[in-house]
C-alpha cells in the first residue's frame, strides 16, 4: 500500500492522514446553522463497512469547511461545527435543546447520549439528603428524599412495617426501618439509641438514670447507665468539646477518688487522645479537627496551625511548599476550565481534559478548547487552513475524500 501526492492534495493511506487545500470544497458562508441538519461525513465506500483501504487502494483526502458527523454550527456558537448534537447537554439532539425538568432542586442528573437525553440520576437536596425518583416519570424531578418516609425509606419501595418509623442515619446519610437489636426507637424516628449505656433509655425507653440518695459523684463524673443499669459511676463527656477519662483507675475509690481526671480531648503529652497514649520524645500532643488529639503527623505531612490539621505540603495547593502557601489560580472561573495544582511542592495548573492554556496566562486559566478552535485543533498552535473556513472538529482539521479510491 502506498501513499501518492498529487498537487496540493495528500493521500490518506492506512500508514496515516494528511490533509491539504482542495479547491472544490463548498463553502459553508457565515456557517451559523439555526438548525439540526448536519452535513455527513461519510467514509469513501468500502463495501461491507470494513476499512475501505484494505484492497491496496489510496484514498485521497482535502482539507474540508463542512461539519462532519453529529457537529454543527448553533446560533451563539463560537467556533463553526463545534457542537456536538450527540452529546451536548444544551443542545442534544438540536441545537437549542437542554435536558432540564420542573425540578425544583435541580438535582436529576441528565447525559446527552446519541442525541437524546438520558437520567443518570438524582443528587441531595440543600440538606445533604439524598433524593430518588421513585415514580420514574422526569417532568417532576427527584420527588422523594430518601428517609423521610416510611414508604421510601432506605431505597425506592423501600416500605417499613405497620408501626415501624423510618430512622434517618446522619452518619451514612441513609435511612433504615426500625433500629436492629439490642438499639430502641426510643423518639419516634428521630434516632436509635442504645439502652445498655443510654442515660434517658436505661435497659427500655424513658428509664431516666438519677443520682442514688444520699450519694455524690467524684469531680468530672456521674451516676449513669451501665450494662443497661442505673446507678453506675461514669466519665463526663461532650464531644467534641470534652471527654473526661479515669486514667489512674480510681473513680471507684470513694471519697479519695479524684474523679475522671484527665481530658483527653486535649492536648496532652502524656495522655494524648487516650489514657496513657503518650507522645514520643520531642513529640507533643496538638488537636487536629479532622482526627482529635495526635502526637505527631504520619510520614510526608506537617501540622499547619493555621489549619489546625495536618496537611501534605507537597500535593495541596492551598499549603504547596509550605502551611498557607496558596497557589494561584484564575481569576475569571467562568473561563477557568481548570485551576491551580501542586506538584512536589511546585504550584502550577492543570486543564479539564480536551482544554489547554495555550497563552500561558493563568489568569485566564485554560482558555482554549482543543476540540473545537482552529487555530489550536487539538493542540496548541496547531492551525486549521487548509481552505477558508476550515473548522476543527474534534481536535482534528476537518477532512473530506476528494475524489474517491485512486
Amino acid at each position: 500500500m502506498k501513499s501518492v501526492v498529487i498537487g496540493h492534495i495528500l493521500a490518506l493511506s492506512s500508514v496515516g492522514l494528511v490533509a491539504a487545500s482542495c479547491a472544490e470544497a463548498n463553502s459553508l458562508g457565515d456557517g451559523r446553522d439555526a438548525g439540526p441538519s448536519i452535513v455527513g461525513f461519510t467514509p469513501p465506500d468500502g463495501g461491507d463497512g470494513g476499512d475501505p483501504f484494505d484492497a491496496g487502494e489510496t484514498t485521497l483526502m482535502c482539507a474540508s469547511n463542512k461539519c462532519m458527523g453529529t457537529f454543527t454550527t448553533c446560533p451563539g456558537s463560537a467556533f463553526l461545527c463545534d457542537t456536538d448534537l450527540a452529546n451536548d447537554l444544551n443542545n442534544c439532539g438540536r441545537c437549542g435543546f437542554t435536558c432540564s425538568t420542573n425540578d425544583p432542586y435541580n438535582v436529576v442528573k441528565f447525559t446527552c447520549s446519541e442525541g437524546k437525553c438520558v437520567s443518570a440520576g438524582c443528587g441531595l437536596n440543600p440538606l445533604g439528603l439524598q433524593l430518588a425518583d421513585c415514580d420514574g416519570f422526569l417532568d417532576n424531578g427527584c420527588e422523594v428524599t430518601l428517609g423521610e418516609s416510611p414508604d421510601n425509606c432506605g431505597a425506592c419501595g423501600d416500605k417499613c412495617a405497620q408501626g415501624e418509623n423510618c430512622i434517618f442515619d446522619y452518619s451514612t446519610y441513609t435511612g433504615h426501618c426500625g433500629c436492629a437489636p439490642p438499639l430502641l426507637d426510643c423518639s419516634n424516628g428521630a434516632r436509635c439509641t442504645d439502652p445498655r449505656n443510654d442515660d434517658a433509655n436505661c435497659g427500655a425507653c424513658g428509664n431516666v438514670c438519677r443520682p442514688p440518695a444520699g450519694k455524690t459523684a467524684p469531680p468530672k463524673s456521674h451516676f449513669g447507665c451501665s450494662k443497661s443499669e442505673c446507678g453506675h459511676l461514669k466519665c463526663d463527656e461532650a464531644a467534641p468539646f470534652y471527654r473526661f477519662a479515669d486514667c489512674n483507675k480510681d473513680l471507684e475509690s470513694g471519697p479519695t477518688s479524684d474523679g475522671c481526671e484527665v481530658d483527653i480531648l486535649a492536648p496532652n503529652d502524656d495522655h494524648c487522645g487516650a489514657c496513657n497514649n503518650k507522645c514520643k520524645d520531642g513529640q507533643h500532643c496538638f488537636f487536629d479537627r479532622m482526627s482529635g488529639p495526635i502526637c505527631e503527623c504520619p510520614t510526608g505531612q506537617r501540622f499547619c496551625e493555621e489549619r489546625g490539621t495536618c496537611i501534605d505540603t507537597s500535593s495541596d495547593p492551598k499549603n504547596c511548599g509550605g502551611c498557607n502557601v496558596v497557589c494561584p489560580g484564575p481569576t475569571n472561573p467562568a473561563v477557568q476550565h481548570g485551576g491551580p495544582t501542586c506538584r512536589s511542592g511546585q504550584c502550577g495548573i492543570e486543564c479539564e481534559e480536551g482544554f489547554a492554556d495555550c497563552n500561558g496566562d493563568i489568569n485566564d486559566g485554560c482558555e482554549v478548547e482543543l476540540r473545537v478552535d482552529p487555530k489550536n485543533c487539538g493542540g496548541c498552535g496547531v492551525i486549521c487552513d487548509g481552505v477558508a473556513l476550515q473548522p476543527c472538529v474534534g481536535g482534528k482539521c476537518a477532512v473530506e475524500p476528494c475524489g474517491g479510491p485512486r
